[in-house]
């Protein structure tokens, strides 16, 4: 844990403290951020009626800072930089200050010609090395901070130290969004003897939550704590989902306020309670003095299982994609992939059972790690198997059956060499026997998974008269007549092309008597014409399909 005792909590932090020889102490500290690895600390130190300066030009003014930084007994001091001034003469009667609030005449005025009250700079900034806010000595996470004045020109001549005693502390304003929070920032234990009016401190510290549910009053007002990660929002007393994972908020209502959407893992003591608490909170509580840390807490990555068939392509896009991360404290992160057994930007990733870690991290370095299983499933091969038709009596060929069909598997590539016929449908192959109708064919085939894909296809065995003829041999036609092919290409392709029979088969066919006369009679109405062909073709070929 990184702790740093801070008085500041916010933009403003202002105090009053202790009369020194009947006059009255204040401080303020404007500003505190982190800059080139330092926390730094701008704010005022003044003690009035001490502030005697003859000084009259901008940034001269007598007064010297120093910041000291105790822990277990080992002493830190810091010098004023000189870098944050500050002009008094512009806070005179500045509402809601003590000091500046009781009229002219009791207070240091630059506008009374009558006396020497001049002041100019008593501004002040520390730049404390973030390196020694680590360094702890001792069992003590807390670093007490004392800031001390060197009046060297002041009223009654005095040029001893005169250190700020921090007894009566107020602070205006506390932090509008915690901004660094891998710091501590905690009350002295010694404080809790000297004030009942310090107010809530604020922690920042990185360690991993805890759980435990509380619900307490504090001056009267319910602080509403929650166990783990389930939240209830107080201002629509609404379920709130994050990813796949439902999230319940409890809020704070304080004052009337409702849960502003800025939020906060907290541990509270005494009492060791840990809880959720919304930044309002911090804006309003007060009373005696406590511990309250604000835990960095580390984002929650929301992804899951993942099954894809071999063949297809593993890149981070596929990975990322449903998946995703939020914090608490800064909202949606985009997670990243850590690490994973799988061969990126591939498809030649074997079956099996792979991971993916992912990745995601805060601002502050709050980190998730989230690992899921990748499944790489084998995939049934694939067989293309197109109908196929032949003619009657002729020899019946287990190559015929495999011609034009093809396989394919993801893993393995092409298959088609490996294709076989599971189920012939009753055709009786190397044979001229089969009868015309209609078969159904099952092809088979198996990956080096030996897993087997299966396909099916029919065949369709034709007794057709796809026949042209001359009226030169109209008179001779018989039942067993050969006729000749004395049609044009393009009425051949139709005829083919409606009837689904290849070329090769027209010498294949007979003619039966039965169609004998009509042929005949249409012929010898029409005569001898390519309409007569294509009629012959289409009515002919039409009524003799079995």
């Amino acid at each position: 844990m990184v702790a740093v005792f801070c008085l500041a909590r916010g933009d403003t932090v202002w105090a009053y403290g202790e009369k020194i020889d009947g006059f009255q102490t204040h401080y303020e500290i404007h500003n505190q951020y982190i800059s080139g690895g330092c926390l730094v600390l701008e704010g005022f130190y003044y003690v009035y009626e001490l502030q005697n300066f003859t000084d009259s030009s901008r940034g001269t003014g007598t007064h010297h800072y120093y910041l000291e930084l105790n822990n277990n007994g080992e002493t830190k001091k810091y010098y004023d930089t000189g870098n944050y001034y500050m002009d008094l003469t512009e806070l005179e009667f500045k509402t809601g200050y003590p000091w500046a609030s009781v009229g002219e005449d009791a207070v240091v005025s630059p506008s009374r010609t009558d006396c020497n009250y001049r002041y100019r700079d008593i501004g002040f900034q520390f730049r404390i090395p973030m390196a020694d806010l680590t360094d702890f000595k001792g069992l003590a996470a807390s670093w007490n901070m004392k800031l001390t004045c060197v009046a060297t020109n002041t009223y009654k001549g005095r040029g001893t130290e005169v250190p700020f005693k921090q007894e009566s502390i107020y602070c205006s304003r506390t932090f509008s969004n915690l901004k660094f929070q891998d710091y501590s920032v905690m009350p002295y234990s010694g404080f809790s003897t000297l004030s009942s009016r310090v107010y809530a401190s604020i922690g920042y510290v990185r360690s991993g939550p805890g759980r435990g549910t509380n619900i307490m009053k504090y001056n009267g007002k319910n602080i509403y704590w929650a166990e783990g990660e389930w939240f209830n929002d107080l201002s629509n007393n609404a379920a709130v989902s994050v990813g796949s994972e439902k999230v319940t908020w409890y809020g704070l209502r304080y004052g009337g306020v409702y849960l502003d959407g800025v939020r906060y893992r907290a541990k509270y003591d005494p009492g060791g309670t840990y809880g959720w608490l919304p930044s309002v909170f911090l804006d309003s509580i007060s009373g005696t003095p406590y511990v309250i840390t604000i835990e960095n807490t580390p984002p929650v990555i929301m992804a899951k299982d993942i099954a894809v068939t071999e063949g297809t392509l593993i890149d981070a896009s596929l990975l990322l994609n449903g998946v995703s991360a939020y914090d608490h404290s800064f909202g949606t992160i985009v997670p990243s992939i850590y690490s994973t057994n799988l061969a990126l930007n591939s498809t030649q990733n074997d079956t099996g059972i792979y991971y993916v870690t992912y990745h995601a991290a805060d601002t502050n370095m709050a980190e998730t790690y989230k690992t899921v299983q990748i499944t790489i499933k084998n995939e049934i091969p694939r067989i293309y198997a197109g109908n196929k038709n032949f003619g009657y009596g002729k020899v019946l060929t287990k190559d015929f059956l495999l011609e034009n069909v093809t396989a394919f598997d993801l893993g393995d590539g092409d298959l088609t060499d490996q294709i076989v016929i599971a189920d012939s449908g009753g055709l009786v192959l190397d044979s001229d026997a089969n009868e015309n109708g209609t078969y159904t064919i099952t092809y088979a085939v198996t990956d080096s998974h030996n897993t087997t894909g299966y396909e099916k296809g029919f065949l369709y065995i034709f007794k057709r008269h796809v026949r042209s003829i001359s009226l030169d041999s109209m008179s001779t036609l018989s039942a067993d007549s050969k006729w000749n092919t004395r049609m044009l290409r393009a009425d051949l392709a139709t005829i083919l092309e409606r009837y689904g029979v290849e070329e090769a088969y027209e010498q294949s066919w007979y003619f039966e008597n039965q169609d004998k006369d009509r042929i005949r009679a249409y012929v010898f109405e029409h005569g001898p014409s390519r309409e007569t062909n294509r009629w012959i073709l289409d009515n002919f070929s039409e009524c003799r399909v079995k």
